[in-house]
């Protein structure tokens, strides 16, 4: 077995080697292939995460993502990796969420099971979010509360309340933060693990319908009434926020939007959203205002969709779409587009769903839906082998 000094003292050599190559010049890093720089930054993230200091190995993460980004595909950085007692690697996630891999014929139970109901959630509930620990959180909008669940439990284990009115949105990182779109007090809240005062994280003109961080810890707002997405890197103390999408007017162009709502990032930054009046998933890729649509009115060999509130991508890049005036949860795959939760038409049913507003994955690959209309949080169990 390997001491944790062990750690230390290649962490002493590393940081050593790194000053050397930091007093070089411009001239003598581009002698030296990126790739090389990147494992070693790498291999600094690997000793302080093999220690617990996380934010430091993000920070070295980030910074080899940052050198090979130029000239590798961001596949490499899905996740990130920790050493093992005999010193070999094994993959460790950097996500906060699920993102399970499904075969073609994936199926659920279509009777869902009640997760939460009014009582527990009050009326019109409009956000669930599922970490990799199973950890349920819901924004409770109208008891101005975001209930917490952890796995296994019935009833919530925490209530956070301090400071919230009317939460909508909401997103929690990999060392557990919780972002929570404060709607009618301006603001996007951020409360780190195991505190009860929150401080802000951004602040906004309108209420924030969805929340996603990145990988590079940049914070995501779909601002409905202003037809627009924004970010601000959390990395910087400046509360500057710029658009990512979306031109401030309401309209069906590919750089305008009207009323999004779902928003989701994925690890090449692609920015998905849902453009609820527009009956359309857009994606913007990085760096780009026009979008394009991916899934609804006006793609091809699409499927019909009625104000899409929530999207989310698994493993394979697949879109499970939240089919809001539809009453139903949508899957695109290799066999095109397909109903897979709610496909019995609006009411309370367990096989039914009456206007979800947002949908979670947990690690079994079950899925977690906001339906809204009937105030209540359900459960769809998986029924076939996933991948990983």
């Amino acid at each position: 077995m390997i001491e944790k000094g062990v750690y230390d003292d290649a962490l002493a050599i590393l940081t050593q080697d790194l000053n050397i190559y930091e007093s070089l010049s411009t001239v003598e890093h581009d002698r030296i292939y990126y790739h090389d720089i990147a494992a070693f930054l790498s291999n600094i993230a690997r000793c302080y995460l093999y220690k617990g200091e996380h934010d430091l190995a993000i920070t070295f993460f980030n910074r080899a993502y940052d050198t090979r980004e130029s000239n590798y595909s961001s596949d490499h950085f899905e996740s990130a990796y920790d050493l093992d007692q005999l010193g070999s690697i094994f993959t460790v996630k950097v996500l906060s969420y699920n993102q399970p891999k499904f075969s073609s014929n994936a199926s659920w139970n279509p009777n869902a099971i009640k997760f939460a109901d009014i009582n527990t959630v009050g009326s019109f509930p409009w956000n669930v979010f599922v970490n990799i620990n199973n950890t349920v959180y819901v924004t409770a909008t109208n008891l101005h509360e975001v209930k917490v669940w952890s796995e296994g439990r019935i009833i919530p284990t925490t209530i956070i309340s301090n400071g919230l009115s009317s939460p909508l949105s909401l997103f929690v990182t990999i060392n557990g933060d919780i972002y929570v779109g404060n709607s009618k007090n301006g603001r996007v809240d951020m409360w780190t693990q195991n505190t009860t005062d929150s401080i802000p994280a951004m602040y906004v003109r309108s209420p924030c319908f969805s929340l996603f961080v990145d990988i590079k810890n940049t914070l995501y707002c779909s601002l409905q009434t202003l037809h627009q997405v924004i970010k601000r890197s959390l990395n910087s103390i400046s509360n500057v926020t710029t658009i990512a999408a979306g031109n401030g007017s309401a309209g069906s162009a590919s750089n305008m939007l009207s009323s999004p709502r779902g928003i989701f990032v994925d690890t090449k930054f692609n920015l998905y959203v849902a453009d609820c009046v527009n009956n359309r998933i857009q994606c913007f890729q990085v760096r780009e205002l026009n979008g394009k649509t991916v899934a609804g009115n006006g793609a091809p060999s699409t499927i019909t969709l009625s104000c899409p509130s929530g999207i989310v991508l698994d493993g394979d890049g697949n879109l499970f779409i939240v089919d809001k005036d539809n009453h139903r949860i949508i899957e695109s795959g290799e066999n095109g587009f397909r109903c897979v939760v709610g496909c019995h038409g609006k009411g309370s049913a367990p096989n039914q769903l009456s206007n979800p507003t947002s949908l979670s994955f947990d690690s079994y690959g079950n899925i977690f839906v906001t339906d809204r209309g009937n105030s209540r949080i359900q459960k769809i169990f998986f029924i076939n082998i996933f991948l990983w």
